[in-house]
């Protein structure tokens, strides 16, 4: 499973990372290791983010240690605040 690009940016951004980033896996896990205290493997993070194209559910433990590292209580309210960040858009 791949996380969808809202939360992919948010991460990438946090960390002041890019796709183009070398190592953007090891660089991102040890980010996340280092603020959390909590250590995500690099092809866990390769796959959530999209390098890798395998198709299997990430644990739970997974989705709420990026939900921490990206101040969230747990990954339903990521998941929530994601949704209201781009709820509405402002027209002219």
């Amino acid at each position: 499973m791949k996380l969808s690009k809202e939360i992919i940016y948010k991460l990438l951004d946090k960390a002041g990372l890019t796709l183009a980033t070398p190592a953007v896996g090891t660089r991102l896990s040890e980010i996340i290791m280092a603020e959390t205290g909590e250590r995500l493997g690099v092809n866990t993070i390769n796959r959530l983010i999209g390098l890798y194209e395998v198709e299997c559910k990430p644990r739970r433990f997974t989705l709420e240690v990026v939900a921490r590292y990206l101040g969230n209580e747990n990954y339903e309210e990521l998941i929530k605040n994601t949704e209201s960040d781009n709820s509405c858009f402002l027209s002219d």
